[in-house]
């Protein structure tokens, strides 16, 4: 796993890229593939559910997600 922040001031073609409109925004990515995203603060808890549902693999977490980058 692996954890990326983006200044925002400096990387605006960044943000829009991915169509962030609010901070904070988490995307969760895998193979290039956008599979969950959350916008405002998360707690340990609700990290944890939305992890386990785009990559544990469930049927909650085998969906095939959709291009990250756009």
């Amino acid at each position: 796993m692996k954890f990326a922040t983006v200044e925002i001031d400096r990387a605006g073609d960044v943000t829009r890229s991915y169509g962030i409109h609010s901070l904070p925004t988490y995307l969760f990515v895998e193979r290039g593939l956008e599979r969950a995203r959350a916008v405002g603060a998360l707690d340990a808890v609700e990290l944890r559910r939305i992890l386990a549902q785009s990559f544990g693999g469930g049927p909650s977490g085998a969906s095939a997600g959709r291009p990250a980058i756009r």
